[in-house]
């Protein structure tokens, strides 16, 4: 049989063990080892179907995968050792990205001087291979010749099982009615819950599918669909362009709005709250609840426009790329102030107020931003569009891997316990919310809590350390395991 041939067949045998595999294993949920221990089979196996596997080239472009697996396996990993529903979810769309890395690699990409639009590309792609990349097997790729040889059999055996379903019902049946033992011994073996078998064979046919699709399209180089795309994007050469005054009047427009903007809230930040009464009318906690998310929104937004001008920006044009730099220099260093101002804004409130999930992860996103425009700042402005992409999303993964760290429930559980000892109140719905990560913070200061207060505390460690117990080993997560320790170790309780 040919290489082609029986590359095929191992992508075929390999997706249908990911499938029955992954039926076993990512059934049980929460997900925690299990995750994991399925990527890690998928990596192995896809590594193991790559016929003539060349040697590692420079700036990850082998067809192996290099470091996006690991980073796929290290955020898979981490569903198996922080218990937040939020970290859950982004380090599952992490996995994803990685996977869509790969994919990128295999096609021969140099990941670190990939252009935004081939990432889009690689995400697409890996999307519609897993939806229907299977359908692209052809019957060369499993073997034509081979195949058809026992055709014959096959088909036979097919007649004969059709053949002997009506008979068996018709004889069955009536034998059943004869007999009353009989009947009791065919009833108990095909006893079955046809529900629960639709559900496994459901299961196992999906995973079985998306791992065909997308282990042909890191195998197999003929993708039509990435190729295709790609080749359009680079031909379409003519683009609109501006020049150095039509990019003036609106990012030096934008500028002057920021200039103003910078300008009264540094008599904000330095003034104080008899400052904010006098000039902005809003008492001090008005003024720290409002406007943040929108701060939050002006510093989102600047980046894709920058982006756009940038794109717009002729090439042979000295003096319009001269004005884009410096205007959106002047941008970047006008949003830093802004930025401040927003957190400022947020750490009244948490001071006030305490701290929660949403104003926790708004000024973790901030951080992101910040680092994004670093590297636009590094990238783009000194003429390296091209590693833009690579450092944006280089920089998110590495913000996710910072709060899997960090623990966000834990410190959000102490900062808020932390207002017990400086005499403010202690507000236990904060902590309702917080997954069994927060527990160490929450057992560990439980007696200083009120009566209700450690109620509520003592319910929510021991209810998140129950979450997944059915699912056994594969269910399996660190925080939860911890909160699980505590719980039985701790002499307290709640009624």
């Amino acid at each position: 049989m040919s290489t082609r041939a029986t590359t095929g067949l191992g992508i075929v045998g390999m997706a249908v063990l990911l499938g029955v595999l992954g039926d076993s294993l990512l059934r049980a949920t929460p997900w925690g080892l299990n995750l994991p221990i399925w990527i890690a089979v998928g990596a192995a196996g896809g590594w193991a179907v790559i016929p003539n596997r060349p040697p590692r080239a420079e700036g990850g472009g082998s067809g192996g995968g290099g470091a996006p697996v690991w980073v796929a396996l290290f955020f898979a990993s981490c569903l198996a050792w922080r218990d937040s529903s939020f970290l859950a979810f982004w380090n599952t769309v992490a996995v994803l990205a990685a996977v869509s890395l790969v994919v990128l690699q295999s096609r021969g990409l140099r990941l670190r001087s990939g252009r935004i639009y081939e990432f889009v590309l690689g995400a697409a792609t890996s999307g519609a291979h897993a939806v229907g990349g299977a359908l692209l097997l052809t019957p060369d790729d499993l073997g034509q010749r081979r195949l058809s040889r026992h055709g014959r059999h096959a088909a036979a055996i097919a007649t004969g099982t059709l053949l002997a379903v009506p008979v068996l019902f018709v004889f069955g049946a009536l034998l059943m009615s004869a007999d009353p033992g009989f009947d009791r011994l065919v009833r108990a073996t095909i006893d079955l819950d046809y529900s629960t078998i639709s559900s496994h064979l459901l299961l196992a046919g999906f995973l079985t599918w998306c791992s065909a699709g997308l282990l042909r399209l890191v195998v197999r180089k003929n993708d039509p669909f990435f190729a295709a795309a790609t080749g359009w994007i680079e031909q379409a050469r003519h683009k609109p362009s501006l020049g150095a005054i039509e990019l003036a009047i609106p990012l030096g427009t934008l500028a002057l709005i920021f200039a103003v903007f910078v300008g009264l809230q540094a008599r904000y930040l330095f003034g104080g709250e008899d400052v904010i009464l006098a000039t902005a009318g809003l008492t001090y906690a008005e003024y720290a609840r409002g406007g943040f998310f929108e701060l939050v929104a002006v510093a989102t937004l600047l980046l894709p426009v920058l982006l756009v001008f940038d794109w717009l920006v002729p090439h042979d044009s000295v003096r319009a790329r001269m004005a884009f730099r410096g205007l959106a220099s002047g941008l970047l260093v006008l949003i830093i102030p802004i930025t401040v101002s927003a957190l400022f804004r947020m750490y009244m409130y948490v001071s006030a107020y305490g701290l929660t999930e949403d104003r926790f992860y708004a000024a973790a996103f901030m951080g992101w931003i910040g680092a994004v425009m670093a590297c636009f700042a590094f990238t783009v402005l000194r003429g390296f569009r091209h590693r833009f992409a690579f450092g944006a999303i280089a920089s998110g993964f590495g913000l996710l891997a910072l709060l899997n760290a960090v623990s966000p429930d834990a410190v959000i559980a102490r900062v808020n316990l932390s207002r017990i000892d400086a005499g403010k109140g202690f507000d236990v719905a904060y902590v309702e919310r917080l997954s069994a990560d927060a527990a160490p913070a929450l057992m560990a200061r439980l007696t200083s809590l009120e009566s209700e207060a450690q109620c509520v505390a003592w319910r929510l460690v021991s209810e998140r350390a129950e979450r997944g117990v059915h699912g056994g080993w594969r269910t399996w997560n660190l925080s939860r395991s911890v909160a699980r320790r505590m719980v039985r170790e701790s002499p307290r309780g709640c009624q």
